[in-house]
């Protein structure tokens, strides 16, 4: 685990208690993104799969992490809000929960960036998936927004 993900983890425990409730875990994050998980046993519906609610739970939080972290490699401390979001569930999730969020590309980051420091507020569109079996199961696209404090 980096140091960023460290911090993540901790600022995720000590600040938005659901990510305990329903064991929310950072993976990793890099120049590809950032990938959270939280256990199918926490978080399994009456059928054995995963709750829609753990779902979006976990893949909502994966962009705001991604938009947090962000602002901290940059040295900026802000706020992050998802403005906008859309979730399709695609296929059953029977395994534990893997929440993938794509980096945007290097022309959406160079941007963002410019806005949070000129402007002090920036936003952004994020895509993210939950994938079983190799398979496509949660496809997410969300706006975030963030403002300099």
């Amino acid at each position: 685990m980096t140091a960023f993900t460290h911090r993540l983890q901790k600022y995720l425990d000590e600040n938005i208690p659901i990510t305990q409730e329903i064991g929310i875990k950072v993976v990793r994050f890099d120049a590809k993104g950032l990938v959270l998980t939280a256990p199918l046993i926490a978080n399994k519906n009456d059928k054995n799969t995963a709750f829609g609610g753990s779902l979006a739970a976990v893949i909502i939080l994966s962009g705001w992490a991604l938009t947090h972290l962000t602002l901290e490699e940059m040295g900026v401390k802000g706020s992050t809000v998802v403005r906008r979001s859309k979730i399709d569930y695609l296929r059953p999730v029977k395994q534990d929960i893997y929440a993938i969020c794509n980096m945007p590309t290097p022309e959406v980051v160079a941007q963002f960036k410019q806005d949070i420091l000129e402007k002090g507020k920036a936003r952004w569109e994020l895509h993210a998936r939950v994938e079983t079996e190799h398979e496509l199961a949660v496809d997410f696209s969300g706006v975030y927004v963030a403002c300099k404090e």
